[in-house]
């Protein structure tokens, strides 16, 4: 058959040039829907890829608990730490990884607004601070306290699951300022302890630097008399942790 037979059969109104541009269409539409189809599924592919690499990155925790000081009458103080069922000595939290992937290079620091505390009406009490030297004179004792040697910390490797925890001791001045704010409490006066903050800067496994903060408190819950020594006195309370 020739050509001009088959375009002679074409409907009235449809054209051979018309029929070409529909097939063009349908080509262009069928290209165009491959290329959304492909861009979905790379999409989803990112996606999926980004969540696995999420799911494998360390998850940084702080474990508190329970705190004890405890004061003598000659002037000597201390403080504990409850872990598990008995008080340890030190002031201490866990830093733990509950994470699936391990974290690296720790570098960990502390930050405490000495100078709010300052400002505070003491009765039997008075701190200063020198240059990196904190003076603390309580009631019946004294104490300096070196504030550059107490900040910061480095933790080569935090592992995961069970062994991904480390002990952090505090800085020891806060035992000082619990034994402050326990002997103006007995003298009549309200004494606050500021927030202590713990910055932890770390890298996870494909070396991407990160940082978490925590802040801690130090309420007081009760006093007692220590059954074990007439002369002296338990001040409790519990460790909290907030973001």
């Amino acid at each position: 058959m020739l050509l001009s037979d088959s375009l002679s059969t074409l409907p009235v109104g449809i054209s051979f040039s018309s029929i070409v541009d529909l097939e063009t269409i349908s080509k262009i539409g069928a290209l165009l829907g491959t290329l959304v189809t492909s861009a979905i599924s790379l999409w989803t592919l990112r996606e999926m890829a980004k969540q696995r690499r999420e799911s494998y990155k360390p998850i940084l925790l702080l474990v508190a608990s329970w705190y004890r000081l405890t004061s003598f009458e000659d002037g000597r103080f201390n403080s504990k730490t409850l872990d598990k069922s008995n008080y340890e000595a030190n002031l201490y939290i866990y830093l733990a990884n509950s994470g699936r992937a391990t974290a690296s290079n720790l570098n960990i620091s502390w930050e405490f607004d000495i100078t709010s505390f300052m400002k505070q009406k003491f009765l039997v009490s008075e701190i200063n601070c020198d240059s990196n030297i904190l003076h603390v004179t309580g009631k019946n004792f004294e104490a300096n306290h070196v504030l550059s040697n107490q900040i910061s910390e480095y933790i080569p490797l935090l592992l995961t699951a069970e062994n991904g925890y480390e002990k952090l001791l505090m800085p020891s001045f806060i035992t000082a300022l619990l034994k402050v704010r326990m002997d103006e409490r007995l003298a009549g006066n309200s004494i606050n302890i500021p927030q202590l903050k713990l910055v932890v800067d770390y890298q996870d496994v494909g070396a991407n630097k990160n940082k978490e903060q925590f802040l801690l408190n130090f309420p007081e819950s009760f006093q007692t008399s220590n059954p074990e020594d007439a002369t002296s006195q338990w001040l409790h309370g519990k460790i909290e942790v907030s973001r």
